[in-house]
């Protein structure tokens, strides 16, 4: 009688262990998916034979993986947060918004932004910098153009130099109205 009543413990351990097993070692022998892009879009390979080279997938599908430098040079006629790079890279005019969490009216911008994205000119990058941001960048950035509030906007050229300054704009296209 005794050995039925240890049977069912061990049963259930086992099943536990068993199942562990299986669980983690479900996912081996799989390969990673690979994003690749091409101007028109991006997709998800994942290869079905282990032994495919993902290069050749690539190749055959006609399209390349985008380096961030690629990405960056993209950066014209976009709304995105700040980076030197970006600025660096963008083509055509080049607005610095900055704004803070805590203001409505900026809210009420940065909506409009993100939902007329496909809107903005293919000539236009607006960077958005957090005017409350205490890194040394944005603080410089802030001396360097006289931003003392927020919801300033600052059309700058390719090297960075203050073209145009502007508060209160909530639109996309008073945005525009307002670059030179």
């Amino acid at each position: 009688m005794e050995q039925k009543s240890n049977f069912l413990p061990m049963l259930i351990i086992g099943l536990l262990v068993l199942g562990g097993a299986i669980f983690l070692f479900s996912g081996m022998g799989s390969d990673e998916d690979t994003v690749v892009m091409n101007d028109a879009e991006t997709r998800t390979i994942t290869p079905t034979n282990p032994d495919t080279d993902v290069e050749q997938v690539m190749e055959e599908s006609d399209t390349m993986v985008q380096s961030e430098s690629e990405m960056i040079e993209q950066a014209a006629g976009m709304y995105s947060e700040f980076s030197p790079e970006k600025l660096a890279h963008a083509d055509g005019d080049v607005v610095l918004f900055f704004h803070s969490e805590s203001c409505g009216s900026c809210k009420a911008t940065e909506k409009d932004l993100n939902e007329r994205m496909s809107d903005i000119p293919e000539d236009l990058t607006v960077l958005q910098l957090d005017f409350n941001s205490e890194t040394e960048e944005d603080m410089e950035l802030r001396k360097k153009y006289g931003v003392t509030t927020y919801h300033t906007f600052v059309q700058v050229d390719s090297e960075g130099t203050e073209v145009k300054k502007w508060s209160g704009t909530r639109t996309l296209d008073a945005i525009t109205s307002e670059v030179i």
